[in-house]
């Protein structure tokens, strides 16, 4: 069993996405897909495409949303994004997220904060979960979970799953390798 800082230790580097061991995430302009800042990916929607609106509706409705639930919609697509290169710095007290969208810090002491994404108040609780770093984040919505780990074979891995009260997405896994410098 590993320590806070031992995993911290492992977490922290610079990570490249490894497009054949990702499944789950789909390129910008496929379907479920988007465009992204930084040529990243998004978690793959095919299955559920008004999932992530977090109501059964189509795009031609979207007129019928209240600025809070677009704003809503909004949070989640960007956190949905995945870019293709990542730097984590971990301690056992805090985790900071460096990519193409800029700097994200979280504390890991499982209370619950409130940070603004795109708009919409999202609710956030990041925590270790034995040699895991596990985190929430949740709007009126939609709660995404992110697990992220380093397996056997040295490579980062992060599995994220999106619920709602109408449908929840099977478990999406990007994989990523440690850059060498």
């Amino acid at each position: 069993k590993l320590s806070p800082a031992e995993v911290a230790t492992r977490l922290t580097g610079t990570w490249v996405l490894n497009k054949e061991l990702t499944s789950g995430f789909s390129a910008p302009g496929r379907r479920g897909g988007g465009g992204g800042r930084g040529g990243g990916l998004r978690m793959a929607m095919a299955s559920a495409p008004a999932f992530a609106q977090g109501r059964q509706s189509s795009a031609s409705d979207a007129s019928d949303l209240s600025p809070a639930e677009l704003a809503s919609r909004a949070a989640v697509r960007e956190m949905l994004q995945l870019a293709e290169v990542i730097t984590i710095n971990a301690t056992p007290e805090q985790v900071v997220f460096e990519d193409a969208r800029g700097s994200r810090s979280y504390k890991l002491d499982g209370k619950t904060f409130k940070v603004t994404v795109a708009g919409a108040e999202v609710s956030t609780k990041s925590r270790w979960d034995n040699a895991v770093l596990k985190q929430e984040f949740s709007t009126t919505d939609n709660t995404l979970t992110q697990t992220w780990d380093v397996d056997a074979d040295g490579r980062l891995v992060l599995v994220a799953k999106l619920e709602s009260l109408r449908m929840r997405t099977p478990d999406q896994k990007a994989v990523f390798d440690r850059k060498t410098p």
